[in-house]
């Protein structure tokens, strides 16, 4: 990566690599606001969830794989998202729920992660650009504000993106919305146009459901939890 890019020229890059991958895969970890910055030099990183990503673009299609994973109370648990150009599911052991109703992009941040990001430069943000050392590495640093929301979906107030110089590829990313949202995730593998298997964007055959209120969900959800977490008798 130059040195003499502008911060602009510098997302424009970064967002141009990314659309232009026919297929994407991440392995990363997403990290409590409250520790951040978690990568940080002199702070310890604090894992709270795993996370795994495919993207495959064909034929004007978009499909995307998420594979979420955390400890709750001892108990490892994965959830599974799937967009597909039937909707987003969420893939359970014996069901499927439609999702789409009740989230919008701006809300499904494992499905869509890069959301803020192909968003900021339709903002005036006050952009910024330095290079800071996380660990052993050197990385290049854009930060953004934003003063006022503009209205719609819910933009990141503040955000910096930490991209390696090396290969221009993202490492790492912090956004503030305005609705109090704080995204924190860092990317251990980052791959462009890899190889993907078709059955990561395939439906199971299971009986679906769609959900149309957040209150259907909360309710599904609550029932699930306490099925997995149920001591084994």
């Amino acid at each position: 990566m130059k040195t003499d890019l502008t911060p602009k020229l510098v997302l424009e890059q970064l967002i141009d690599s990314l659309d232009r991958a026919a297929t994407l895969h991440y392995e990363g970890e997403k990290t409590s606001p409250k520790t951040r910055p978690a990568i940080a030099p002199g702070n310890a990183k604090i894992p709270v969830t795993n996370q795994r990503y495919y993207l495959k673009k064909a034929n004007g299609r978009v499909r995307i794989r998420v594979e979420s994973t955390a400890t709750v109370m001892g108990t490892t648990l994965t959830t599974v998202f799937l967009k597909t150009e039937t909707g987003v599911w969420e893939v359970l052991p014996d069901q499927l729920w439609e999702v789409s109703q009740v989230f919008s992009p701006d809300q499904l941040l494992g499905v869509f992660p890069f959301f803020r990001l192909f968003a900021c430069l339709r903002h005036p943000y006050g952009l910024t650009l330095t290079e800071e050392m996380l660990g052993d590495t050197r990385y290049v640093a854009v930060s953004g504000s934003l003063a006022e929301a503009p209205g719609g979906p819910d933009i990141a107030r503040e955000f910096t993106y930490w991209i390696n110089p090396a290969d221009g590829h993202l490492h790492a990313l912090h956004e503030q919305t305005f609705g109090h949202r704080t995204p924190d995730l860092t990317f251990d593998r980052l791959e462009f146009d890899p190889v993907l298997a078709p059955a990561l964007f395939e439906l199971p055959n299971q009986p679906p459901t769609t959900v149309s209120s957040l209150n259907q969900y909360l309710g599904l959800r609550d029932a699930e939890m306490k099925r997995r977490l149920k001591p084994a008798s």
